[in-house]
């Protein structure tokens, strides 16, 4: 299962590409056939995982691997871009239910969030953050960060949700104050916003990062 999930990351992508344009190159005809239909599936494979790779590695992990808590003890910056962005690198320390916690990291352009967020924005947990994960205890550096089970970053990301869609309706009340809808329609906002005591809470996300 570990194979398979390092099968459909990112960076076997580029082993894949880089052996189809080594492969097309040899100058052995009686070969050629052979090589071409290996190369045909490698191309294949390497277009089905451009769409889904990294969505199906992820619910493999969420389904086969192992319940822990996580935190993110620091992060930099790394010489990658995405869309114009530097890509960050996050240590992090999971602590499974048994055993040692186990240090790993993961990068912005990694997409590690299960469930993913349905916009394309994502929100990493800060420095200091806490949140659930599921991992592979083989291979640490496959993990999932939960964005649906309890913990200061859920709650924050729950919060940031409650706290666009009070902005939103204030904005309208503001703009048509004669409309009782729109004043309804905010105080039920604010009335949520406030119920979650999110103006108490501690900052628990980092940045944004939109999928392309």
């Amino acid at each position: 299962m570990t194979l398979l999930i390092g099968l459909l990351s990112r960076r076997f992508l580029l082993i894949v590409l880089t052996a189809f344009f080594f492969i097309i190159t040899l100058p052995l005809p009686t070969k050629r056939k052979t090589l071409q239909v290996g190369a045909g599936l490698l191309l294949a494979f390497a277009v089905v995982n451009v769409f889904t790779g990294s969505q199906l590695a992820h619910r493999l992990v969420y389904r086969y691997g192992e319940p822990a808590t996580g935190m993110v003890i620091g992060h930099q910056t790394t010489n990658n871009l995405y869309n114009e962005e530097p890509v960050l690198r996050y240590g992090v320390v999971l602590k499974p239910e048994k055993g040692e916690p186990v240090e790993t990291w993961f990068e912005s352009w990694d997409f590690n969030l299960y469930p993913a967020p349905a916009n394309g924005r994502y929100e990493y947990p800060q420095d200091g953050g806490g949140f659930a994960a599921r991992f592979m205890p083989k291979n640490p550096k496959r993990f999932v960060i939960l964005t649906n089970q309890p913990s200061a970053y859920s709650q924050a990301l729950d919060c940031g949700a409650l706290k666009t869609a009070m902005e939103e309706a204030e904005r309208k009340a503001q703009f048509a104050p004669e409309s009782e809808a729109y004043r309804a329609e905010y105080e039920r906002a604010e009335g949520r916003y406030d119920e979650a005591k999110c103006g108490q809470l501690p900052a628990a996300i980092s940045g944004e990062v939109r999928k392309e």
